[in-house]
């Protein structure tokens, strides 16, 4: 529902055109606003499943993040 909401879509554009690291669930599947943010050149996305998301929360997200902020700070 939240992307039919033009104050949504808008602030969530503003987020991700910031330097701020963001960690956030998307659908798997979408058109439109969801594809929108998918497709574009700064995002780095899982698939989470239950047999990965222990490894991949603590070692390959941590790991991005990690990446990200140190890019930020010497940036």
């Amino acid at each position: 529902m939240e992307c039919f909401s033009s104050k949504f879509r808008k602030l969530i554009k503003e987020i991700l055109n910031s330097e701020k690291v963001l960690i956030a669930t998307i659908a798997l599947k979408g058109e439109g606003f969801i594809r929108e943010i998918k497709n574009r050149n700064d995002i780095k996305s899982f698939e989470i499943t239950q047999g990965n998301r222990d490894y991949l929360l603590l070692v390959e997200v941590l790991k991005v993040v990690k990446i990200l902020l140190a890019r930020r700070d010497t940036g």
